[in-house]
């Protein structure tokens, strides 16, 4: 958790690191650590409707691993879907509320325009702070 909050999970290049739970879930949930410290988790459906529930973002994870979400959140948004705390974390997989699923690297992105981190942005983040 440390490594997320003191930024330095994602390595230097990228934008962000994509973690996918790992099992058979009812569910396609994803969280996104960006290399500023913020996160967010999107659940999506599976099948022939499949598509993004919902979405929420939180601004870092406090020195105890708490989540910091934003609040309020919309209303499509599951807040007990949500995790809360950060129990481990390496560039290889995340663990969430002590629970035994680890959720597992899917992506290292560059760039990630759809969230708001377009190339010059990470540029420009990563040497400016």
């Amino acid at each position: 958790m440390a490594a997320i909050e003191t930024k330095q999970l994602v390595p230097k290049g990228c934008a962000a690191l994509c973690y996918e739970r790992e099992g058979n879930t009812k569910f396609r949930d994803r969280v996104t650590v960006f290399y500023d410290g913020k996160l967010v988790f999107e659940r999506f459906c599976w099948g022939e409707a499949a598509g993004l529930v919902f979405a929420a973002w939180a601004d870092g994870v406090g020195a105890d691993g708490a989540i910091q979400w934003r609040r309020p959140f919309d209303a499509a948004v599951k807040e007990d879907a949500l995790p809360q705390t950060v129990c481990e974390a390496s560039r290889d997989a995340l663990r969430f509320d002590g629970q035994p699923a680890r959720w597992l690297l899917e992506d290292t992105k560059k760039s990630d325009p759809i969230h708001g981190y377009s190339g010059l942005k990470v540029l420009l983040g990563r040497l400016f702070g």
